[in-house]
């Protein structure tokens, strides 16, 4: 493929974690792929937000107080999690603010913003934020949109993100970059990993393979650039080829009961 991938992001904030700033770095020093808009979304926070936010604090009331002694205990030299701006590195980047239609769990793109992102001629749309995302923006780039799902979408597909591999003692953690499509973790896996699961802390497991993950979409865009569009997609629909059904439950943050029953299992 001759000149620079066009590249589209999709964020909640400029304000992100190391590990996608660091995606983004590589991605915008390399030869083969450059940011050619940023879809920053624009959605308000519901007017019942607090109220939901204390019914939701307390049914999950000792995950989270888990999470504040975990953060407390475990500080890493290198935090994958600390916050960075992107401003910096997207200052000439064109940005497109958009208010999705909503529902429950899934955001849509209103048709008159899918048809100004389509004006960009986008080879890939990278989902780095939103909710799961449905209708007509799944095909608003040639190859696709692209996401990431932390969790071996083979046998763990939810959240939260490392939570369970160590709560139910999993041998290794996976993490996939993936195609979406409107099926939740069913779309064409591009690339998957897997680490050791950390036995005892849910961030340091978290630490590990997030700074792993941070490596396969800069790689995949190079292999799509050398490759170009039908070769690459040919290889992706023949690595794909094999339908796996998935049969365990969706996982969601732990209820109280549940916390305290594998808090009791596992370090009893």
């Amino acid at each position: 493929m001759t000149g620079k991938l066009k590249i589209g992001l999709m964020i909640d904030s400029t304000d992100v974690p190391y590990w996608i700033y660091t995606m983004i770095e590589k991605i915008n020093q390399s030869s083969y792929a450059k940011i050619e808009l940023v879809i920053v979304n624009g959605s308000e926070i519901s007017k019942n937000s607090s109220l939901a936010k204390i019914k939701n604090n307390k049914n999950y009331f000792l995950y989270k107080i888990y999470t504040k002694l975990e953060n407390k205990i475990y500080k890493p030299e290198l935090d994958v999690f600390t916050t960075y701006d992107l401003k910096n590195k997207l200052s000439n980047v064109k940005e497109l603010t958009v208010i999705p239609k909503q529902t429950k769990y899934s955001d849509w793109i209103k048709p008159e913003d899918v048809k100004e992102i389509l004006k960009n001629d986008l080879d890939v749309i990278v989902r780095l934020g939103f909710r799961i995302l449905r209708g007509d923006i799944l095909k608003a780039a040639k190859c696709g949109v692209w996401s990431f799902h932390h969790g071996d979408n083979d046998v763990n597909r939810g959240g939260p993100a490392g939570f369970w591999e160590v709560f139910q003692n999993h041998p290794v953690t996976g993490s996939i970059l993936q195609i979406i499509n409107e099926e939740l973790d069913e779309g064409k896996v591009l690339a998957k990993s897997y680490s050791t699961t950390d036995p005892m802390l849910v961030k340091r497991n978290c630490n590990n393979y997030y700074n792993k993950t941070l490596s396969f979409l800069p790689r995949k865009l190079k292999e799509l650039h050398e490759l170009g569009k039908d070769k690459f997609l040919e290889k992706v629909e023949k690595e794909n080829k094999n339908i796996k059904f998935y049969s365990n439950r969706l996982y969601v943050k732990p209820t109280n009961t549940e916390f305290f029953r594998m808090g009791c299992s596992n370090f009893g």
